[in-house]
């Protein structure tokens, strides 16, 4: 997969800001086509099985919902194992969550502070079949 061609990202949240945020970085950065799925209105799984995504991105902090615990049961999901999987808008501490995120087979984590670059770049690294590994020391920001 050439991760610098135009991709379909799913972003899992509730936070409308964030997920504005995310489709207006890729789509400036990549011409990616960032949707939403607030897991309050549509179920995770149902979202990704209609929007067959590239990649997804899951906020840590969702009411009702396990955020690692869901990314554990997509890789589980014949259908949706393959999609790599990255958290972003991380609060507290990163290295802690980056250990667990890897647990359940993400490509990786961002913290709620990462720059576009590093939003873009571990975008990258995760369609090309890698782990985006933050400056864990970040977390201290």
């Amino acid at each position: 997969m050439d991760e610098k061609q135009p991709m379909r990202i799913l972003y899992i949240t509730d936070d409308i800001d964030t997920g504005t945020l995310l489709q207006i970085i890729l789509k400036t950065e990549r011409n990616d086509k960032v949707i939403l799925c607030d897991p309050s209105n549509q179920s995770p799984e149902q979202a990704v099985t209609k929007e067959k995504p590239d990649l997804i991105f899951i906020e840590p902090r969702l009411p009702d919902v396990d955020s690692l615990e869901l990314c554990r049961e997509f890789k589980a999901h014949p259908a949706i194992q393959k999609i790599p999987i990255l958290f972003w808008c991380v609060t507290g501490k990163l290295e802690k969550f980056y250990t667990m995120a890897l647990e359940v087979g993400a490509a990786g984590c961002l913290d709620y502070f990462a720059q576009p670059s590093e939003l873009v770049e571990a975008r990258d690294i995760a369609l090309s079949g890698g782990i985006y590994k933050p400056e864990l020391s970040s977390s201290s920001r």
